[in-house]
């Protein structure tokens, strides 16, 4: 084993030791109710994995001025294990447990943009958060 593979293999269990939410990954389709003729979305879960829901603070928020208006962006990355599979923009992760914040229970997040890096400690997606879901 390489320095750089037991580096990467220490880093990797402590990452996953700090994920303390449990997250269902699910695509969502729109769908007509054939009765109703309402229009209804259909969940799909791919999977359920550990996690961890970092909602930035610090120098992960800026301040932009949009409109005469201060607006603050706060970056929202998910963190997954690295032997999660890759997964697509526009599927939603839901967190259905935390160990460590019970807050998150319920807040669903949308994947935006996939983990840009290679030898990590985790896939980092950057999510956006939904509450139409």
């Amino acid at each position: 084993m390489s320095i750089l593979t037991g580096a990467l293999t220490m880093g990797r269990r402590a990452a996953e030791m700090r994920m303390t939410d449990t997250v269902d990954v699910f695509s969502r389709v729109e769908s007509e109710d054939p009765v109703t003729l309402k229009t209804t979305f259909v969940e799909t879960k791919i999977l359920t994995s550990i996690a961890r829901l970092s909602i930035g603070t610090g120098s992960a928020s800026s301040a932009r001025e949009q409109g005469g208006q201060i607006a603050v962006v706060t970056r929202r990355e998910l963190h997954l294990p690295v032997a999660v599979q890759n997964l697509d923009i526009g599927l939603y992760a839901r967190v259905t447990a935390s160990a460590s914040d019970t807050n998150l229970v319920g807040r669903t997040v949308r994947i935006v943009a996939r983990p840009a890096a290679g030898q990590t400690t985790a896939h980092r997606y950057d999510v956006e958060e939904v509450r139409d879901v």
